[in-house]
């Protein structure tokens, strides 16, 4: 089954919202020497899908600051909502965000992510300075599929192209951000019998970029992907995601690399 789209903003506060912004905010919690939350969000338009119709729900043992945030915000589902939370919560970091206009209507072309736009759109981020930073790309589904027949049914077709970051695009903010940590969302098909393999395949792709280094988070079809050129770095983020998926009943997978 096709990968569900998963960055729009009819999805602000949603279950999966929640799962993920409580990781983000466990991370930061956990590692203050992430002087910067560096924000790419790849947003695409709202359709008509039921996506992101689940709002209600238990904070249970994920980030409670989060959870009121999203409840209380339940009606606004806009994502430029997180500058005024992030900025909130961690006054003394730095907040920084790609592609959103602040200045526009909430509904103006100029917020969305658009597949002829991406290159201007990535070397623009390379002009960031996000010194010891985490930096997070949320995708609408993800890393480029590996499969060459697959992503080239995908690439003729924009509105399906942009959904995902290309892997040229990883290699080159890996290579701008070697001192900090990279976050990818990863949206795994419906099957759950190939989600093991799924997430192994996209640890493996990250890692490549990374000197060998990438551990990730899942939680039924969603992977949270992590890497750090510096192996110091990438064992203090694995210490936080192992924990956090041993509390929050999801799996821990990782690869590092050879000392």
């Amino acid at each position: 089954m096709a990968n569900a789209p998963r960055m729009k903003n009819q999805y602000f506060g949603d279950k999966r919202d929640f799962i993920k912004y409580s990781l983000i905010a466990d991370v930061l919690k956990h590692h203050p020497e992430l002087s910067t939350f560096a924000f790419i969000p790849m947003l695409t338009k709202d359709d008509s899908t039921n996506e992101g119709n689940v709002r209600k729900y238990r904070c249970e043992s994920r980030d409670e600051g989060v959870h009121k945030f999203l409840l209380e915000n339940q009606k606004n589902k806009s994502i430029k909502l997180w500058r005024g939370f992030f900025g909130n919560k961690y006054p003394d970091r730095s907040y920084m965000v790609g592609n959103l206009d602040e200045t526009p209507a909430q509904n103006s072309k100029a917020q969305y992510f658009e597949h002829y736009k991406r290159q201007d759109y990535f070397a623009g981020i390379t002009k960031w300075k996000t010194n010891s930073a985490l930096v997070f790309i949320d995708a609408d589904i993800g890393i480029q599929p590996v499969n060459n027949r697959t992503w080239g049914r995908i690439i003729n077709k924009p509105e399906k192209a942009e959904k995902y970051i290309l892997r040229s695009e990883i290699e080159l903010l890996a290579n701008h951000i070697s001192d900090s940590v990279l976050m990818i969302y990863q949206h795994l098909q419906n099957d759950k019998r190939k989600h093991k393999d799924q997430a192994e395949e996209k640890l493996t792709v990250l890692s490549g970029f990374f000197g060998g280094n990438a551990s990730s988070v899942r939680c039924n079809d969603v992977q949270y992907l992590f890497a750090s050129r510096d192996s110091s770095h990438q064992r203090a983020i694995n210490v936080t995601l192992e924990r956090h998926a041993s509390t929050n009943k999801m799996t821990f997978e990782h690869k590092l690399a050879t000392p």
